[in-house]
This record gives C-alpha cells, sequence and structure tokens, in this order.
C-alpha cells in the first residue's frame, strides 16, 4: 500500500502520526476473520411454526442433514420451502440421500398444529429410506 504524507498532529511541533500501518492491519485482520469464519447459512420456511420445548438441546453438529418441512396442512415440502413432494417422493430422496452419504440425519421440521399421525409416517417414511437418526426442530424459550 503506498504511503502518503501524513499531517503533523501538533502543529509547530514536529509530531506527526503515519496511518497506513494501521489501515494495513485492519485489512489483515478482516481478511483473517472473513476466511477462517465458517459461513453456514440453514434456510427455515417461515410457514412452520415449530413446537416450543423448554429442555430441548441445540445440535451442534449440523453435517449431513436432509430437512423436511411438514405444513400444518400434513403437506410435506422441501427444506427451503419451495417444492411440495409426496411421502413416496420423500422415501426416495432419503433412500437416495443414505446412499450416498450415509451418516444423514433427518431434520424434521414439524409445523406445531399437525397431527401426530401425520409426523409419525413422515418419521416411518424416513426409516424406510434407511435414515433412523431424526432431530425435531423446536423453538427454545429463556
Amino acid at each position: 500500500m503506498a504511503r502518503r504524507h501524513s499531517t503533523e498532529l501538533f502543529p509547530g511541533e514536529g509530531l506527526s502520526i503515519d496511518m497506513s500501518p494501521m489501515i494495513d492491519l485492519v485489512f489483515l485482520l478482516l481478511i483473517f476473520f472473513m476466511t477462517s469464519s465458517r459461513m453456514i447459512t440453514n434456510l427455515q420456511d417461515p410457514n412452520v411454526e415449530v413446537p416450543i420445548a423448554y429442555e430441548s438441546k441445540v445440535s451442534k453438529n449440523i453435517e449431513g442433514r436432509y430437512v423436511v418441512n411438514v405444513y400444518a396442512d400434513g403437506t410435506l415440502h422441501t427444506g427451503d420451502g419451495h417444492a411440495q413432494i409426496s411421502l413416496e417422493e420423500f422415501e426416495q430422496r432419503v433412500a437416495q440421500r443414505y446412499s450416498m452419504y450415509p451418516k444423514t440425519k433427518l431434520l424434521l421440521r414439524a409445523d406445531r398444529r399437525v397431527p401426530h399421525e401425520d409426523v409419525r409416517e413422515v418419521i416411518q417414511a424416513s426409516v424406510r429410506g434407511g435414515v433412523s437418526n431424526i432431530i425435531f426442530a423446536t423453538f427454545i424459550t429463556e
């Protein structure tokens, strides 16, 4: 970075500060933190109101998750909420994902108004597809 002549801090005293090393350091720190941090985004469908769980724990490991949303009317939607899928199609997708990555976990985001029977059918379809490790999404309160 090119250095510029800085202005005097106290006129007539002959004291001046060169700010270019500090600016270089700030940019280096910014680049370091941007490259060393992991930018993980988990898209959540705003149409799903997950239930409240007072004793729930936040899972630290998010690797290998397959996200599915169950709306209040019992329909299945992809993790981002853009496409509606059938139970059979969900089972096929889970089986395909499991064949590529055997450590797949299902993140089940079911609406709080969904009947238990609908949630149970999704769990059974997941197990038929090979994925039996299921994480239930909940809202944590203080």
